[in-house]
């Protein structure tokens, strides 16, 4: 399957998404095309880092409508270049993400924003019963790249 290259109409509307054209990066700086192997490198065509989950909606939909290769991008603490675009494309980085929304001690479970880093995650939980498992990256990963590369537990690589 060949990608759509990213143009300038696809630019238009993908910035109509944004509230705040900082959060709309199309010139991504080395900062984005690596991961902290920094073997593999591939430079996003653009960076849009949302919000709110209605931004990441409209991203996610249009880039599939219109067969725009799209990457979730943590904070980028990875080995094994999960946060890498395709050919291009779009890096979706979850980082302003960052949010609590909701704890249930009867549940045992947390609602989190993508971008929570896991050290936030266990300073909330500090003073609870539970803990979220220590990882090498934890002060800088964030819990959307953890749950993306499998790294959220005690033997993950």
């Amino acid at each position: 399957m060949e990608y759509h290259k990213i143009n300038q109409d696809d630019l238009k509307v993908l910035s109509s998404y944004i509230s705040d054209p900082a959060r709309f990066i199309t010139n991504p700086t080395t900062h984005w095309d690596h991961d902290q192997f920094n073997t593999v490198c591939a430079m996003p065509d653009l960076v849009i880092q949302p919000v709110t989950n209605e931004e990441v909606q409209k991203v996610v939909k249009y880039a599939s409508d219109h067969n725009i290769p799209i990457v979730p991008r943590g904070n980028s603490t990875g080995l094994m270049g999960a946060n890498l675009t395709v050919e291009g494309g779009i890096s979706l980085d979850m980082i302003k993400m960052n949010k609590l929304l909701e704890y249930d001690p009867t549940s045992l479970t947390m609602t989190v924003q993508a971008g929570m880093r896991l050290i936030d995650i266990e300073k909330f939980l500090a003073d609870k019963p539970f803990s979220y498992m220590p990882a090498p990256a934890m002060h800088w990963a964030l819990i959307c790249g953890n749950i993306d590369t499998d790294a959220g537990r005690i033997k993950s690589c």
